[in-house]
């Protein structure tokens, strides 16, 4: 994997994706986590994922910078850039590090529950659970979630849609998610 370091990489989750595909710059991995930069089918960068490396299939490197996708990203100034410091040694230190930059963390559970997510941030972490401090699609406080983190396969954050739910998260959510 260390060759796609800052390349744009097509991964394949099979049935996770739809049978269709992630795209991504890959910027940091583990044995058992990569990092990326999310690519939309949209062509527009779209926060950070860190997906599961026993969930992708295969992937295969997206080079050809005459593309559309390069070309269209390079127009529009969209490129990679890393989010600070993560630590990929696993899933719980994986949100804490985000959650250190970002108030808000994604948690997906997909071999469980595949289209559904959980937001908020934070909470607290033992060495088997993660708790969030739930941020609902209302962008109301939903009160604390408690997830098993053998179950999650793709965590995100910093997505257009989180910045959407903090942007109009009212003081008193933004306190009751950020109070830990």
């Amino acid at each position: 994997m260390k060759k796609f370091i800052g390349k744009l990489v097509e991964f394949d989750r099979g049935d996770l994706n739809d049978n269709g595909f992630t795209w991504g710059y890959v910027l940091d991995y583990s044995d058992d986590w990569t990092l990326i930069q999310f690519a939309e089918r949209d062509i527009f960068i779209n926060g950070y994922l860190v997906i599961r490396n026993d969930t992708i299939e295969r992937y295969r490197l997206f080079d050809d910078r005459k593309s559309m996708v390069h070309r269209a990203l390079r127009k529009l100034k969209q490129f990679p850039a890393s989010p600070g410091k993560m630590d990929l040694t696993d899933i719980n230190t994986i949100v804490q590090s985000a959650n250190a930059i970002f108030p808000l963390v994604v948690i997906h559970r997909e071999l469980k529950w595949k289209d559904k997510c959980h937001i908020g941030g934070v909470n607290s972490v033992t060495a088997k659970t993660i708790t969030i401090s739930s941020i609902g699609p209302g962008a109301g406080y939903s009160g604390p979630y408690r997830i098993h983190s053998a179950d999650i396969t793709l965590a995100g954050f910093d997505g257009q849609y989180e910045r959407a739910l903090w942007a109009v998260a009212s003081q008193k959510t933004k306190k009751c998610i950020t109070s830990r």
